[in-house]
């Protein structure tokens, strides 16, 4: 049996192979194909001493710098799965409990596997737990929420409208678009569809709205944000990125995945979470309404 930490290397290896065999048939030899993946095993046996270095952003408790701002998170949970942790909602429960997630308003989740762990978790910590695999939690009052399909294979999007604490109603979207299609993650398109369908369905609320959680946008691969559909589609809606792009890498082999757009809103600061539990880095913005 590999040990965790080694067959942790191995499935982002796989996944990476995978990726640029999808590419050979288009641009990449046989042979740059066996020396990039050589070049990515050299890399991931640097991963762990940097993210050591990095788990020391974001463990100070937040606070509201503003009276009326909110604090939202975001966090894709890779079903709750760890191959470095034995007890893997241990490790989600303590980062709710020792970093500043825990003082988030809102944390928008995705691939939420473990239901009764994680409204247990969510209720330790004063939230009220909201959804399903994507989901929602609040420790403001929730007013009305639902779900919007997102394209013709009937994959969708959890939303809830939440009042915040000035009396306003407040839309926060927790999205996970798709990965793939067959083997291929190159469908910049149809996330581009996808990211439409949930602009067209927040087109009718006439409140603040947050569209957050996993855009799955493949910065490593695809490192020019202005031609990436996704980004097009929310610019010209009129929303932006809560942190500057480019600021965290938030998915390792892939890069900046996980995003919190806001729109008539600013950013008053963001933390740049923990890999701790996930493949994925939780992700944390406070913002200000207009």
């Amino acid at each position: 049996m590999l040990k965790a930490k080694y067959s942790r290397y191995l499935v982002y290896t796989l996944e990476f192979m995978n990726v640029l065999s999808v590419l050979r048939h288009r641009y990449v030899s046989r042979s740059l194909l066996l020396v990039l993946t050589v070049i990515l095993l050299l890399l991931l046996l640097l991963i762990q001493p940097v993210q050591r270095l990095q788990t020391t952003i974001g463990l100070v408790p937040a606070a509201h710098s503003q009276k009326d701002s909110v604090i939202i998170a975001i966090w894709n949970l890779h079903n709750q799965q760890s191959w470095h942790k034995s007890d893997n909602n241990a490790v989600i429960s303590q980062q709710f409990a020792d970093t500043s997630l825990g003082k988030s308003d809102l944390v928008a989740l995705q691939e939420v596997e473990q239901f009764t762990e994680m409204k247990a978790i969510a209720g330790q910590n004063a939230f009220q737990f909201h959804g399903s695999r994507d989901a929602i939690l609040s420790k403001l009052t929730v007013m009305g929420s639902g779900r919007v399909v997102i394209n013709s294979k009937g994959k969708d999007a959890f939303w809830a409208d939440v009042e915040l604490k000035n009396g306003r109603l407040m839309r926060l979207y927790s999205v996970h678009l798709s990965y793939k299609k067959g083997r291929s993650p190159f469908i910049p398109r149809i996330r581009g569809d996808e990211t439409k369908a949930l602009l067209d369905h927040a087109e009718g609320f006439t409140g603040p709205v947050v569209i957050a959680g996993d855009f799955n946008t493949l910065s490593l691969l695809s490192p020019d944000f202005s031609k990436i559909p996704v980004f097009t589609h929310l610019k010209n809606a009129g929303f932006k990125s809560s942190r500057p792009l480019g600021a965290c890498n938030s998915q390792i082999p892939l890069g900046e995945q996980d995003w919190i757009f806001i729109k008539n809103a600013r950013s008053l600061r963001f933390v740049c979470g923990n890999y701790a539990g996930s493949d994925h880095r939780w992700i944390q913005a406070e913002i200000s309404f207009e």
